[in-house]
């Protein structure tokens, strides 16, 4: 994200590539209520005791969360046999696990054996090894310690994860290759990431499951040291509610992208307030399990990164530097650029946040719609469909076009005459090679070539967190001493310190919130 690598500035690329698998070390003192100790006296901060409370249901596991990692905990749990309650402070089922672009990483899986692909959970863990051993060294993998052992679980455990919801109905196109990954990993969900939780929740239902939407999480409840259930309030009635598991707790929250108050302790404030996906991921679960003296993982740079999005069906990202350096423009609503187009995309993504409406267009023309960085060379991955380039997008209706600049305009949305003006005053500077503006170095020829394309709008978004718990492979939280505090467990996004997983390259993230989830509903089940 731009050309900066420091933690204020990392760009795109590090940052999948492997800035957050070399992360700076956890800063615990940072956090609040991280390290407490579990019983704290008198103190009005001391965790609620079990004895103290009128539980208002119970079951065999609480669930808290009903996203991707604590839908499928609650799911694999019920059909191990276990009676469960899932706690969601959001009104559906979904979480971010709706939000991306619906690419979930599997190695060895039927679909690649029913498309002749080659392919192993020990092929994609020595790939994973072979990517940090040549970005780090391989003492890295000494510094990752248990986090290693859990990428070896999640790689061996993937496949699995993506044959068990394709057997319960979930449908996948695919599977898709990532550009440098070897063969073709990438499970994509159809026709988008929000395919699952339709197939899903009926299935949850006629399990038994019990899940109490807007009903938010406030405090975990212990018996001497173990977590025995979850204290909430009601976001309808502002009621306050107990509920207990006999046989545990799986804490399925998410990480600390809707929190700006925890952002800031590793960006600037305008970085931080650059809004998120999702809102309901505020970091409140991991305070929960930090208040009672939980250890957590990766607090690094990586972690909830403002990023450079573009709504459905267009690309998520990738598109900006392609266009930018091919010649395109960025404009607001009014049509007015407002930056010049060489700057880094940090730089860019908070000029467009800073906009009154936070949001901006490309423009482009056909010559620059036929380069190879936009007509061939792989973007990102269409929702549904996989990797590809700026032109599929286009082509499968993504991109907004017109063969008068007036026309393309009206299509996006964009103020037609104001964009009509700015492109003939681009054009009179891409003539005279100046961009007296904004000091744009590269202009290129104009825009002179119909048809025409608006890309977006684009936006200033926070979507990943990977931030979270530390635990054990079997899914239990660890507290800052390296103990396992009973009956407590963390999966999804804000367990492990997941960014480790970004060194599997795309899908990693889904990949992992179903197979953390899947896996600690059956473990706590069987206990």
């Amino acid at each position: 994200m731009g050309t900066t690598e420091d933690n204020r500035g990392i760009s795109r690329r590090n940052f999948v590539g492997g800035a957050l698998v070399a992360g700076t070390a956890m800063v615990a003192a940072g956090l609040t209520g991280c390290g407490s100790p579990r019983n704290s006296g008198d103190s009005s901060d001391a965790p609620t005791a079990a004895s103290s409370v009128d539980w208002t249901q119970e079951a065999d596991i609480v669930v808290v969360g009903c996203g991707a990692s604590g839908t499928m905990a609650a799911l694999s749990a019920a059909e191990n046999g276990a009676s469960v309650i899932v706690l969601e402070s959001s009104p559906a089922m979904g979480g971010s696990g709706i939000l991306c672009s619906g690419a979930i990483l599997g190695a060895g899986t039927k679909m690649q054996k029913e498309n002749g692909i080659e392919d192993c959970p020990e092929a994609l863990a020595e790939d994973v090894r072979s990517f940090v051993e040549g970005m780090f060294g391989p003492g890295e993998f000494e510094r990752m310690g248990d986090d290693w052992e859990l990428m070896e679980l999640h790689a061996s455990e993937a496949a699995n994860t993506v044959d068990w919801l394709a057997d319960h109905g979930v449908q996948f196109y695919g599977p898709s290759q990532q550009p440098g990954q070897p063969v073709a990993r990438l499970h994509m969900l159809h026709p988008n990431a929000a395919a699952w939780p339709p197939v899903i929740k009926p299935l949850v239902e006629d399990a038994g499951v019990d899940i109490k939407f807007q009903t938010k999480a406030a405090e975990l409840i212990l018996e001497g040291d173990r977590v025995v259930g979850v204290k909430t309030i009601d976001q309808m009635t502002q009621e306050e509610h107990c509920y207990k598991g006999n046989k545990g707790v799986i804490m399925a929250t998410g990480s600390i992208e809707g929190s700006k108050d925890w952002r800031q302790k590793i960006y600037t404030l305008e970085q931080a307030n650059v809004q998120c996906a999702n809102s309901f991921n505020d970091g409140s679960g991991i305070r929960m399990m930090c208040k009672i003296g939980g250890d957590t993982t990766e607090y690094t740079a990586g972690a909830a990164m403002p990023m450079l999005y573009c709504d459905d069906p267009a690309p998520h990202v990738g598109w900006y530097t392609a266009l930018m350096s091919g010649g395109a423009i960025m404009v607001d609503p009014s049509g007015k650029r407002f930056i010049s187009e060489n700057a880094p995309e940090m730089e860019m993504l908070l000029a467009i946040d800073a906009l009154p409406e936070r949001k901006a267009f490309a423009l482009y023309d056909e010559t620059i719609a036929q380069l190879p960085s936009v007509s061939v060379d792989k973007v990102e991955t269409i929702p549904g469909f996989g990797y590809a380039s700026i032109r599929e997008f286009e082509e499968r209706g993504g991109i907004f076009t017109g063969n008068t600049i007036e026309e393309v305009a009206e299509k996006a949305g964009v103020d037609a005459a104001g964009l009509a003006a700015e492109v003939a005053r681009y054009n009179e500077l891409a003539a005279s090679g100046t961009d007296a503006d904004f000091g744009r170095q590269t202009l290129g020829s104009g825009l002179l070539t119909p048809p025409y394309r608006i890309l977006g709008p684009a936006k200033a978004q926070v979507i990943s967190g990977a931030f979270g718990m530390r635990v054990t492979n079997k899914h239990e939280v660890k507290d800052t001493f390296g103990n396992i505090i009973p009956g407590l467990y963390a999966v999804g996004e804000g367990a492990h310190g997941l960014a480790k997983d970004y060194s599997t390259g795309t899908g990693g993230k889904m990949s992992w919130a179903f197979t953390s989830g899947r896996l600690a509903g059956a473990h706590v089940a069987s206990l």
